[in-house]
This record gives C-alpha cells, structure tokens and sequence, in this order.
C-alpha cells in the first residue's frame, strides 16, 4: 500500500541521485537539455588543491579546497562552478554516462 500511494513513474534518476552518481566519480547528463553533448563532473577538492600547488590545509589557517560541478557545455567547454537550476534540481530525467 506505502509503495502503491508513493509510486510515480519517471524516465531517469532524480537529481539526488544523480549527485550519489557524481560522489562515486560519474558523469551525469539531462535527457531534456537542448545541447548536445552536455554533462556535469564533480571536481574533488583535493584535485583542485593539487593543481593550484597549495590549499592542501596543512598550515595553520591555510585554506583548503572544496569539491565543485562542473558542466561540459555543448561549445565542449568545461564550466568549473556549476549550478543546477530548479528546473534541473526538480528534474527525473538524469542519468548515468
């Protein structure tokens, strides 16, 4: 009865999933984004720390890096900061390349 009142069919993963996806290294693209080719990557903070050579957190009130998206535009440009809008947080469409 719990799962019939809460089922709903959708046509891919949720954004939250898509998110797990990223925290295990996946790219993650929208079926229902116009531009082709298009996908989002999380950056981990270390690999940002380990390329700017500093930030690691080792000295005394060193800053460290947090983890970013990043979206792979359709102009195969790879866009560090990413925000999702409503629209692609509310969306059921992601799924896993």
């Amino acid at each position: 009865d719990v799962f019939d009142k809460a089922y709903r069919p959708v046509s891919g993963l949720s954004f939250g999933l898509a998110v797990e996806a990223l925290k295990l290294g996946k790219r993650v693209t929208r079926t229902g984004w116009n531009g082709k080719g298009q996908y989002v990557i999380l950056i981990p903070g270390d690999h940002l720390a380990r390329s700017a050579g500093y930030g690691f957190g080792e000295a005394i009130g060193e800053f460290s890096f947090g983890s970013v998206m990043a979206l792979k535009n359709a102009q195969n440009i790879m866009q560090p900061g990413w925000v999702p809008s409503q629209g692609d947080v509310l969306a059921d469409d992601w799924k896993i390349l």
